[in-house]
């Protein structure tokens, strides 16, 4: 093949080696079997053993750091709750509506979703006897919890009832 056209591939000038596979020893049989085919002494194949041994407490020790550090890193996620993610904004809008906030609250599972009691809203109607006074709506509770009543309000209260009388 004496052309100039003809391509042929050079040789790397260094071998390629065969080697196995090189695996890190994970527990003290890996270690023992890694040792076992070559000849050794008593002594040493007792210290293979010790070591072996001693990779096998090793590793006991790491798993079960491992699930202790796991345990306590669950407990703090459950003392910590998740922090509340921010509200998208919308680009055509300048400000965020109390809509979209909750409609996005909602959204995220991780996130506490505050439940309603399965009470009535306590509606007061007032009806006024004469109609010269003005309309003014009567005055309604807008919260569901069940709160004591303020010293202002029972004043309130009693001064409407003075000027009925």
């Amino acid at each position: 093949m004496g052309s100039r056209w003809v391509v042929v591939p050079k040789q790397p000038a260094t071998p390629t080696s065969v080697t196995k596979d090189i695996s890190t020893p994970k527990r003290g049989g890996d270690f023992v079997q890694l040792f076992a085919e070559k000849n050794s002494s008593p002594a040493s194949r007792r210290y293979i053993r010790l070591a072996a041994r001693a990779l096998d407490s090793v590793a006991i020790e790491v798993t079960m750091k491992d699930r202790e550090i796991a345990a306590l890193q669950e407990q703090l996620k459950q003392v910590n709750p998740p922090k509340r993610g921010k509200v998208v904004l919308d680009q055509k809008e300048r400000f965020v509506n109390l809509a979209q906030i909750l409609s996005q609250s909602n959204q995220v599972p991780s996130q506490r979703v505050r439940k309603t009691r399965n009470v009535q809203k306590e509606v007061i109607v007032v009806e006024a006897e004469s109609g010269s006074e003005s309309e003014e709506p009567a005055p309604t509770r807008q919260s569901t919890r069940n709160r004591r009543p303020t010293r202002r309000y029972l004043e309130r209260d009693l001064s409407a009832d003075e000027e009925s009388a």
